[in-house]
């Protein structure tokens, strides 16, 4: 997943309910000049590792053998990493997803398991339960794959 930065908007607050609500602000509509500098389809702010990002994300599916680019996604940056990731496998996907932990969740692997892939998703600790040594042991392997 990397994101892509667009130059930082600077809207009144009506002009950003305005773009949020799918319109175009008059003061775009009257200046071409301005309307061409905005990029009013899908940034938003989001926030990663104290860092704070303002456009697009790109999800990708990589084939792991062959090492290319199977298939990819924009989505703007706000869009969590596990919304998309079903529009982003390969139909003619081998046998197994590798991906991080983002996109565990008990849905994603019955739909998984319904596609007949094997499933090579990252655990992920919980709230006064750790991975064993065991689970990080495994995480480790996963992320040479994913690497």
């Amino acid at each position: 997943m990397s994101f892509v930065d667009v130059p930082r908007q600077r809207n009144s607050r009506e002009e950003n309910a305005q773009i949020k609500a799918g319109e175009t602000p008059e003061r775009f509509e009257a200046n071409p000049s301005v309307k061409s500098q905005k990029d009013t389809q899908a940034p938003r702010w989001v926030r990663k590792n104290q860092e704070t990002h303002f456009g697009y994300k790109n999800p990708i599916a990589i084939d792991n053998q062959h090492k290319l680019i199977r298939a990819y996604e924009v989505t703007s940056a706000e869009a969590h990493d596990s919304q998309k990731w079903v529009d982003v496998l390969p139909k003619n996907i081998s046998r197994a997803l590798w991906a991080d932990s983002a996109y565990r969740s008990q849905a994603n692997e019955k739909e998984l398991a319904a596609l007949g892939l094997c499933s090579h998703i990252h655990k992920q600790g919980q709230r006064n339960k750790p991975l064993s040594e065991a689970q990080q042991r495994a995480n480790t392997r996963k992320s040479k794959v994913r690497v």
